[in-house]
């Protein structure tokens, strides 16, 4: 028995993550006019996955302007 979807992005991540042998990967992620920094973390104990977003777009807003002409 699967539990949770299976949405392709999420599976494309944990790929990633076996990939690499790591307890986690972290992947900037646009959708809409918004950013999100997006980390995915291994939990052993439960042999489960969580997932972690925080809105970035600020700082993606700023890095744009930042390389701007004549912006600074």
């Amino acid at each position: 028995m699967t539990k949770g979807r299976k949405h392709q992005f999420l599976m494309d991540f944990i790929n990633s993550l076996k990939k690499m042998g790591t307890g986690s990967i972290t992947k900037d992620i646009k959708i809409g006019d918004s950013w999100y920094e997006e980390t995915l973390a291994l939990v052993s104990s439960t042999k489960t996955y969580m997932i972690y977003a925080r809105d970035i777009t600020s700082r993606k807003n700023a890095e744009v302007a930042l390389q701007e002409p004549g912006t600074i």
